[in-house]
């Protein structure tokens, strides 16, 4: 033994002998003590041991042995979670446990003993006191042998086996209980021995009042062979000590003393249990401890009721104080407080109680029972343990080591399997330490970096986001409900029918206004109402135009009915267009914006046209058959006839066409004295422009109604029913005619769109949408089947080179010597090479042979395996690398950009497929336009016009240009008005166009087809204002109507054959053209002044004629271009004060000049500038 070194002496508490070990202080840590012990004893597993210094302190593992402990005493000892294992096992079932055979022990104390065999232990056979737990012959078996007991007998030899378990448990041991009345001992036992053992009951009797024990008995038999058995028995008894609040010191220790010294008790522990508002002073208790530890009794000081909160963790702070005093705290482990041999302190409940509604459960019992066993010895660790046999909840609860003990040695065995495990063995099998060391370290690095290469390719293969698309062919309605409830982002339905008329799923029906459908637009109405004619004397009564009125407002039903029908027969065959199922939601809300168009663009349509006539009409200032705005007198030659026009409340009939007047009967020819206003009725300079301002609200009213047939005929009354007022009505009474037609008289209008009939019409082949998943499990399997043998492959060949290559030996050189290194280095390299090749063998049998003709039919199937592997590599490197293939590459949902750099590239073979086949023009094309500056100008204003009639002699020619000019610029402020009005009505229509597109135009091919789409509108815009203006330009003069200003035809009167007054027409010639034959005859427009002076002015470029607008289309405006002709031109005029009239802007940029007639500017629609603006970017967002 070296000066350093010195010897402790170490008690193993497990044999009883002591094991001196030498040390070297400051050097060896405690857990090489143990390791030297177990070796000395055979013991496997150090980790099962710890150290402790006089029964009190535990030493971990990785203290150093200091020379102060030098004197001091040792004993190791075997954590008890080893010792718990088996008898945790006995409660699975098994009848029988072979314990294995302990190998021979050298003790350098202890004679040599001979060999151990194996012990069986029997089943054991457990009474209770005063009566049996068994109900039936087969008496209940439980094994009792565990490593408890496999560790107590490990040193016995095999014929002291039997002696020791007979010496352990054929004898009666003891558990002690004390405390304070009220604090739950008995309960506590209850809860540990899982037997009703003590009696528990509540109250103020809730205590111990005498000294009792509770006895019960077990039996077991024990054999070390078949023949030979052994049957002991044991008594548990339970004391049950009274409460010691009156006893003195004196009285514990005599009281502890007669237990423990009494030669037939046997105390394993004493168990003290305190509660809060039980708990005895802490002298008491302080000899209660001082006693136990005299006596070599181990103490357990339990508070318990550990829910009592802040109390409960008083008193245990208060063990754990007293505790103290005689040994430090060594542990703690589950809150169990250890003080090494000494005792423990813990807090439990027991029993489950209910604490203002709160359910209390059992807790720290299975903790104390533990604890108590870690601090027991193998005897007495052994007795406690057959004392808890019945607690089977607690045996299971403890199956838990063992689990944690297999787990450990299996661990072992594949840490020690590691270590050596070598996939790359020479062949022949090598010694050599270097080359065994490159094989394990390429064994190791192969296992990395294939565990980490099939890890990465899992969790990418099983983690990785995938677009699973999912096709289901000819799906019912409802089942495309469904899956667009789950899948309204990416589910696709492609139609076979992608056109379908509206026809198929779209119905709409109306209701008109029920004076559409009542008496009054009636030909028995009218007819009745016509009598009173032949009897009116005066063409003042205005009674005269009510018929005609009635006459109007039934023509206006009819026409009405006539224009949705015929806007039906258009809307019906229209188609709609979509690739893709619309969902039921978008068909609705397109479906009703059609039906929404088709009533904008029916009632526009009907609007246009009758305006365009009411226009026309005061243009050409007809004179009316009723005399309403115009009337005749005759000159004083009594033979030619002149007209006036007719005033209404200081509104002319030559300045406007809407003067109007009550409808009022008067009792007199006079007109002065009224007999009956028509409520809401009018008449005016035209029958029809009067009864737009009219109102309905007398025939609402039956009074009304008998009082205006009294004044309306001389027959009988008719039976007229008033109109029904309680009818529901999106009009009221007083609402005018015209705003009824601005609704086209309907009161309702009733569309049905049926989603179902649509869907059938699609009929789509098969429903198509996308979800995100995950790579399936299949798809996993066969992607790691498909790279792991290329990737084993790989890893073999590479991973021992490289690790031979890193780890080669190389020789010490010296600096000088590298240089010839290196040199000889390259030298050798192509003899090394040459021979390499030489003697590659891939096919070498096994064991290796020493045969020379097989030897040289494996090198040279080698060589034949490298040539053919290289040529097939070859020509599949240079197949796939020269031949030309089709690539179709797909990219989803580009951008604008990414979509012109594609066709920029690739422009012959790009198809970009649009979401939305069919796209209105009003989302990425918008038409603007600018008026000719006639139409925002001055000459087209009530003023000018106004100034212009103001002006007007009555006497004068027909070619004056007083006499025709303010209806002249009526007619072309009318054109202005009518022109914008046909426009906006054709945006409307051309708006909602779609644009038909299965794929993404180009920017070019987008830009041509949208400006023919819009030459396509301004051509159809124009045709449609100058077809209808013909017509009624041709109506008008085919029906020889009469104007007003006698322009087209003069009346005289003269003497019929049978010599009555009658009155005669004649055309008006004009430069030799008549009107009766053509509407086109006109001549200059001139000014005859009043002063002798001045003469006659010809106004440039105008003319009157046949029809002021006939006229007027054939005239220019040059003179309003001119200032000094304008200047002159209002010379002409005899007016009060000259009014400041603007030339027109001749330097303002114009398609016209000032010479173009004002027939050119109509069919150019009088626009200067059309503004399309097609926007190709919101056209490729809509596609």
């Amino acid at each position: 033994m070296t000066s350093e070194e010195c010897t402790i002496e170490v008690h193993v508490r497990r044999t009883g002998e002591s094991i001196l070990v030498k040390v070297i202080p400051m050097v060896t840590t405690f857990g090489d003590i143990i390791k030297i012990i177990c070796q000395k004893m055979n013991e496997p597993e150090p980790s099962h041991f710890y150290i402790t210094m006089n029964y009190a302190e535990e030493m971990e593992d990785h203290f150093v042995c200091q020379q102060q402990f030098m004197n001091q005493r040792f004993q190791m000892i075997m954590r008890t979670k080893w010792l718990l294992e088996f008898i945790a096992e006995q409660q699975m079932g098994r009848q029988y446990v072979k314990l294995p055979s302990v190998p021979v022990v050298t003790n350098y104390e202890i004679p040599q003993r001979a060999p151990t065999t194996d012990v069986s232990i029997r089943p054991s056979t457990i009474s209770q006191h005063n009566h049996s737990k068994l109900e039936n012959a087969d008496e209940q078996k439980k094994v009792i042998l565990g490593d408890v007991v496999q560790s107590a007998i490990r040193r016995i030899p095999r014929q002291d086996v039997q002696k020791y378990l007979h010496d352990a448990l054929d004898k009666s041991f003891d558990i002690l209980l004390m405390g304070s009345p009220r604090v739950g001992k008995s309960t506590l036992i209850n809860a540990i021995l899982k037997k009703s053992i003590a009696k528990t009951s509540a109250g103020k009797n809730a205590c111990t009042s005498v000294m009792t024990y509770y006895e019960y008995e077990e039996s077991y038999t024990s054999s070390t062979d078949d023949k030979s058995t052994i049957t002991s028995k044991c008594s548990i008894k339970i004391w049950d000590a009274p409460g010691i609040e009156n006893w003195t010191q004196l009285d514990i220790a005599k009281y502890l003393q007669s237990l423990v010294k009494d030669e037939a008790k046997n105390p394993i522990c004493l168990i003290y249990c305190a509660s809060p508002g039980s708990y005895s002073d802490i002298e008491r208790i302080k000899t209660i401890i001082e006693q136990c530890k005299q006596l070599n009794v181990f103490i357990a000081l339990v508070v318990t009721n550990m829910y009592a909160s802040d109390e409960s963790g008083y008193i245990l702070d208060t063990f754990k104080t007293l505790l103290t005093d005689h040994s430090i705290q060594t542990r703690n482990i589950d809150d169990v407080y250890y003080y090494g041999i000494v005792g423990l302190c813990a807090a439990v409940n027991s029993v489950e109680y209910v604490s203002h509604g709160v359910t209390m459960k059992p807790a720290g019992i299975d903790e104390l029972m533990i604890g108590i066993m870690n601090s027991l010895s193998e005897e007495k660790l052994l007795q406690w343990c057959f004392a808890l046999m019945d607690n089977g909840p607690f045996w299971i609860r403890a199956q838990m080591t063992n689990t944690c003990r297999r787990a450990l040695e299996f661990w072992r065995k594949f840490k020690q399997y590691c270590q050596n495990l070598n996939l790359f063995p020479s062949v022949p099998l090598t010694t050599d330490e270097h080359q065994l060391k490159n094989q394990i370290i390429s064994t190791r690095l192969y296992i990395i970096l294939f565990t980490l290469s099939i890890t990465i390719l899992l969790l990418y293969t099983s983690l990785a986001d995938i677009t699973k698309t999912i096709n289901v062919a000819t799906p019912t309605l409802t089942k495309y409900e469904q899956l667009y409830s789950k899948y309204s982002q990416t589910l696709t339905c492609p139609c076979k029918h992608i056109s379908v008329n509206y026809q198929k799923f779209l119905s709409i029906e109306y209701t008109f206004h029920q004076i559409c459908t009542s008496v009054f637009i009636t030909d028995e109405w009218i007819t009745h109402n016509d009598v009173i004619l032949h009897y009116l004397d005066t063409t003042n009564d205005p009674r005269i135009v009510v018929s005609y009125a009635f006459q109007a407002l039934g023509a206006f039903c009819e026409l009405i009915e006539s224009t949705i029908n015929n806007s039906l027969i258009q809307f019906n065959s229209s188609q709609y267009i979509t690739a893709s199922v619309a969902s039921s939601d978008l068909f609705q809300s397109q479906a009703q914006s059609f039906v929404d168009q088709f009533k904008l663009s029916t009632t526009n349509n009907f609007l246009l046209s009758l305006n365009m006539i009411r226009k026309t009409t005061q243009g050409n200032a007809f004179l009316s058959g009723q005399l309403t705005n115009y009337y005749l007198k005759v000159k004083s030659d009594n033979s030619s006839v002149s007209t006036n026009s007719i005033s209404y409340c200081d509104c002319n009939c030559r300045l406007s066409s809407t003067c109007v007047n009550q409808l009022s009967i008067y009792k007199n020819d006079s007109g002065n004295v009224t007999s009956f206003d028509v409520p809401g009725f009018y008449v005016g300079c035209y029958v029809i422009e009067a009864l737009l301002q009219s109102t309905l609200q007398c025939f609402y009213d039956q009074t009304c109604i008998d009082e205006l047939q009294v004044y309306l005929t001389t027959a009988s009354l008719m039976n007229a029913t008033a109109l029904d007022p309680s009818l529901s009505s999106q009009y009221s009474e007083n609402s005018t005619i015209e705003y009824l037609l601005n609704n086209l008289m309907i009161e309702k209008w009733n569309s049905t769109p049926i989603y179902d009939r649509y869907y059938d019409e699609c009929q789509p082949i098969q429903c198509t949408y996308t979800i995100k998943t995950r790579n399936s499990v299949i798809h996993i399997i066969t992607t790691m089947f498909g790279i792991i043998g290329g990737l084993i492959t790989v890893l073999k060949l590479v991973v021992p080179r490289l690790v031979k290559f890193i780890r080669k030996r190389r020789s010490r050189l010296s600096p000088s010597n590298i240089g010839v290194l290196l040199t000889t280095y390259v030298r050798n390299l192509f003899p090394i090479l040459k021979n390499y090749f030489l003697t590659l063998n891939l096919f070498p049998s096994w064991p290796p042979s020493t045969d020379e003709h097989q030897l040289k039919n494996q090198k040279i199937s080698t060589r034949l395996y490298v040539l053919l592997l290289i040529l097939s590599i070859t020509i599949l490197l240079l197949y796939t690398s020269l031949t030309d293939i089709t690539i179709t590459i797909n990219v989803p949902t580009p951008t604008l950009t990414k979509y012109e750099q594609l066709y920029s590239k690739y422009s012959q073979t790009l198809t970009c497929p649009c979401k939305h086949i069919s796209i209105n023009y009003e989302k990425f094309l918008s038409i603007e336009y600018t008026f000719h500056q006639i139409c925002t100008s001055v000459f087209i204003t009530d003023e000018w016009i106004s100034y212009l009639m103001m002006s007007n002699e009555s006497t004068a020619a027909n070619i004056n240009f007083q006499w025709t000019g303010s209806n002249a610029f009526q007619a072309l402020g009318a054109f202005c008005e009518l022109i914008e009005s046909t426009i906006n009505n054709s945006l409307i229509q051309f708006n909602s166009t779609q644009y038909i597109t299965a794929s993404v135009a180009s920017l070019e091919l987008f830009k041509s087809q949208a400006q023919s789409f819009v030459d396509q509108f301004i051509s159809s815009t124009t045709n449609t204002f100058v077809s209808s203006l013909n017509t009624i330009r041709n109506s008008t003069h085919g029906d020889s109507l009469v104007s007003g200003l006698l322009t087209n035809y003069l009346i005289s009167v003269g003497t019929s054959v049978s010599n009555e007054a009658i009155v005669l027409t004649g055309s008006v010639v004009y430069s030799n053209c008549g009107c009766e034959r053509s509407s086109t005859c006109i001549a200059q427009s001139s000014i005859l002044s009043s002063h002798a002076n001045m003469g006659t002015f010809y106004v440039p470029g105008f003319y009157t004629g046949c029809y002021v607008i006939e006229a007027l289309l054939q005239s220019t405006l040059r003179c309003f271009y001119d200032q000094n002709c304008i200047n002159e031109l209002l010379l002409y005029l005899p007016s009060a004060s000259l009014m400041n009239a603007i030339a027109l802007n001749s330097s303002l940029t114009s398609q016209y000049s000032e010479d173009s007639t004002i027939e050119y500017l109509l069919n150019n629609l009088m626009i200067e500038e059309w503004n399309p603006t097609q926007i190709y970017d919101r056209y490729y967002d809509e596609c």
